[in-house]
Protein backbone atom coordinates (compact mmCIF):
# COMPACT_ATOMS: atom_id res chain seq x y z
CA UNK A 1 0.00 0.00 0.00
CA UNK A 2 2.64 2.36 1.00
CA UNK A 3 4.64 1.35 -2.60
CA UNK A 4 0.97 2.26 -4.47
CA UNK A 5 0.63 5.50 -2.33
CA UNK A 6 4.69 6.76 -3.53
CA UNK A 7 3.48 6.08 -7.28
CA UNK A 8 0.87 7.82 -6.95
CA UNK A 9 3.02 10.82 -5.70
CA UNK A 10 5.42 10.70 -8.29
CA UNK A 11 6.13 14.15 -10.46
CA UNK A 12 4.10 13.85 -13.20
CA UNK A 13 1.58 11.37 -11.46
CA UNK A 14 0.47 14.18 -9.28
CA UNK A 15 -1.28 16.31 -12.88
CA UNK A 16 -3.10 13.08 -13.80
CA UNK A 17 -4.66 12.66 -10.12
CA UNK A 18 -5.11 16.13 -10.17
CA UNK A 19 -7.49 15.95 -13.62
CA UNK A 20 -8.91 13.01 -12.71
CA UNK A 21 -10.06 14.42 -9.45
CA UNK A 22 -11.38 17.43 -10.91
CA UNK A 23 -12.81 15.48 -13.65
CA UNK A 24 -14.93 13.27 -11.13
CA UNK A 25 -16.14 16.23 -9.33
CA UNK A 26 -17.76 18.04 -12.80
CA UNK A 27 -18.77 14.65 -13.52
CA UNK A 28 -20.47 14.22 -9.97
CA UNK A 29 -21.65 17.83 -10.40
CA UNK A 30 -23.57 17.47 -14.07
CA UNK A 31 -25.91 14.95 -12.09
CA UNK A 32 -26.81 17.10 -9.24
CA UNK A 33 -30.32 18.29 -9.24
CA UNK A 34 -30.24 22.57 -9.63
CA UNK A 35 -32.95 24.40 -7.68
CA UNK A 36 -33.72 27.77 -6.43
CA UNK A 37 -33.55 28.32 -2.96
CA UNK A 38 -34.48 31.20 -0.79
CA UNK A 39 -36.83 32.81 1.75
CA UNK A 40 -38.96 35.79 0.96
CA UNK A 41 -38.28 36.87 4.79
CA UNK A 42 -34.54 37.55 4.00
CA UNK A 43 -35.02 38.34 0.06
CA UNK A 44 -38.20 39.43 -1.24
CA UNK A 45 -37.25 38.24 -4.76
CA UNK A 46 -37.92 34.69 -3.64
CA UNK A 47 -42.09 35.71 -3.76
CA UNK A 48 -41.66 36.00 -7.90
CA UNK A 49 -38.54 33.47 -8.02
CA UNK A 50 -36.98 35.28 -10.08
CA UNK A 51 -33.38 33.54 -8.67
CA UNK A 52 -31.50 31.67 -10.75
CA UNK A 53 -31.39 27.72 -9.60
CA UNK A 54 -28.09 26.37 -8.00
CA UNK A 55 -26.81 22.78 -7.45
CA UNK A 56 -28.21 20.74 -4.46
CA UNK A 57 -25.95 18.55 -3.07
CA UNK A 58 -26.23 14.77 -4.21
CA UNK A 59 -28.63 13.28 -1.73
CA UNK A 60 -30.81 15.97 -2.22
CA UNK A 61 -33.16 15.00 -4.90
CA UNK A 62 -36.08 16.93 -4.97
CA UNK A 63 -36.91 20.79 -5.18
CA UNK A 64 -39.61 22.02 -2.92
CA UNK A 65 -41.54 25.42 -2.53
CA UNK A 66 -43.49 26.03 0.25
CA UNK A 67 -45.97 28.91 0.50
CA UNK A 68 -47.51 29.95 3.83
CA UNK A 69 -50.45 32.36 4.69
CA UNK A 70 -49.44 34.22 8.11
CA UNK A 71 -50.73 36.77 9.88
CA UNK A 72 -48.01 38.93 8.49
CA UNK A 73 -48.34 37.58 4.74
CA UNK A 74 -47.41 35.31 2.65
CA UNK A 75 -44.01 33.20 3.47
CA UNK A 76 -42.18 31.69 0.34
CA UNK A 77 -39.93 29.50 0.82
CA UNK A 78 -38.00 27.95 -2.56
CA UNK A 79 -35.36 24.70 -1.29
CA UNK A 80 -33.68 21.83 -2.24
CA UNK A 81 -34.64 18.73 -0.62
CA UNK A 82 -33.99 14.86 0.33
CA UNK A 83 -37.68 13.66 0.72
CA UNK A 84 -40.61 13.95 -1.07
CA UNK A 85 -42.94 17.04 0.83
CA UNK A 86 -45.74 15.97 -2.01
CA UNK A 87 -48.24 18.77 -3.57
CA UNK A 88 -50.69 19.23 -0.33
CA UNK A 89 -51.68 22.37 1.80
CA UNK A 90 -51.59 21.25 5.53
CA UNK A 91 -51.77 23.55 8.80
CA UNK A 92 -48.28 24.01 10.83
CA UNK A 93 -47.57 25.65 13.64
CA UNK A 94 -45.19 27.87 12.97
CA UNK A 95 -43.60 30.52 15.81
CA UNK A 96 -47.11 29.98 17.81
CA UNK A 97 -48.84 30.50 14.67
CA UNK A 98 -51.55 28.01 12.81
CA UNK A 99 -50.00 28.67 9.28
CA UNK A 100 -51.73 27.08 6.00
CA UNK A 101 -48.40 25.54 4.30
CA UNK A 102 -48.77 24.82 0.88
CA UNK A 103 -46.20 22.14 -0.31
CA UNK A 104 -45.29 21.72 -4.35
CA UNK A 105 -42.35 19.63 -4.73
CA UNK A 106 -40.42 18.52 -8.28
CA UNK A 107 -37.61 17.34 -9.81
CA UNK A 108 -36.25 19.03 -13.12
CA UNK A 109 -33.61 21.66 -12.87
CA UNK A 110 -35.22 24.86 -11.81
CA UNK A 111 -38.62 23.65 -11.55
CA UNK A 112 -38.95 25.69 -8.27
CA UNK A 113 -39.52 28.72 -9.91
CA UNK A 114 -42.20 30.80 -9.61
CA UNK A 115 -43.83 30.04 -12.94
CA UNK A 116 -44.63 26.90 -11.03
CA UNK A 117 -45.69 28.15 -7.56
CA UNK A 118 -49.27 29.55 -9.13
CA UNK A 119 -50.94 26.34 -7.66
CA UNK A 120 -49.82 26.89 -4.37
CA UNK A 121 -50.63 30.24 -4.48
CA UNK A 122 -54.06 29.61 -5.52
CA UNK A 123 -54.38 26.80 -2.99
CA UNK A 124 -53.46 29.19 -0.20
CA UNK A 125 -56.01 31.86 -1.74
CA UNK A 126 -58.83 29.26 -2.03
CA UNK A 127 -58.48 27.66 1.16
CA UNK A 128 -58.03 30.87 3.44
CA UNK A 129 -61.17 32.14 1.58
CA UNK A 130 -62.80 28.93 2.34
CA UNK A 131 -61.61 29.48 6.35
CA UNK A 132 -62.60 32.56 6.05
CA UNK A 133 -66.39 31.72 5.16
CA UNK A 134 -66.61 28.50 7.27
CA UNK A 135 -65.91 31.03 10.64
Amino acid sequence: MLVDIFWIMLPGRKSLVSFLMVFLMVLMEGDTLRCVRCMSITNARCEYGDIPPVNCSLNEKYCIQYVGDTKLGKVFFRDCSTEDMKNECVYKLLANENVLACYSTCQTDGCNHAQHVLASELCVVFLSILRWLIR
